[in-house]
């Protein structure tokens, strides 16, 4: 996978309570009645309380990148600790997992809770980021447009350079003419 800006600001979103307003939102666009329990200070042991089909779950979010598995299973512990009996988990993380785990984390925890449990780790994430119905949702949440997630700059600026030479060899002016056999005379400014 290359790495692109929203791949790059996904990972850098800096803090957990700009995580769980993204998921929040992702989850509200998946029909996902969303109860946030705010960004800041206490939460009970939960980041959000969900509701779909008349179903009950609870969201937990995690920027942390070490230890991911005991993060998941210790946020798991803590939401069947609560009062609300829920019939789902959602765990949303930047951290990349590989699927296996990923898969075998889920299926742990729905055996031991009882619970349909699903990981939005990074990769998730960004899939459901580059949907063209959650772009705006990268522009608000990351500032970058999915759109355009693929360019390569490195890239634009060689096929500039390239553009410009080609068009002096061929003689072609920017703007006005070129007289026929006059120098020319291209000046590279490097920052």
């Amino acid at each position: 996978m290359p790495n692109t800006k929203l791949g790059a600001n996904l990972r850098g979103i800096g803090d957990g309570a700009r995580l769980e307003e993204l998921a929040v939102d992702l989850l509200g666009r998946e029909g996902y009645d969303v109860d946030p329990t705010g960004v800041r200070g206490p939460d009970n042991g939960r980041d959000a309380l969900l509701e779909r089909s008349s179903r009950q779950g609870v969201l937990h979010c995690s920027i942390q990148s070490r230890r991911i598995e005991d993060k998941i299973h210790s946020d798991a512990e803590t939401a069947a600790g609560l009062p609300e009996d829920f019939d789902f988990f959602i765990f949303a993380t930047t951290t990349q997992m590989a699927a296996v785990t990923r898969d075998r984390l889920e299926d742990d925890l729905a055996s031991e809770y009882g619970w349909r449990v699903h990981i939005k780790d990074f990769s998730r994430l960004r899939k459901d980021l580059m949907d063209v119905d959650n772009h705006d949702l990268a522009q608000e949440h990351l500032h970058v447009d999915p759109s355009n997630a693929l360019d390569d700059p490195e890239n634009d600026i060689e096929e500039l350079y390239q553009a410009q030479i080609d068009r002096l060899r061929e003689r072609r002016p920017r703007d006005g003419e070129i007289v026929e056999d006059k120098p020319i005379v291209a000046v590279h400014i490097f920052p």
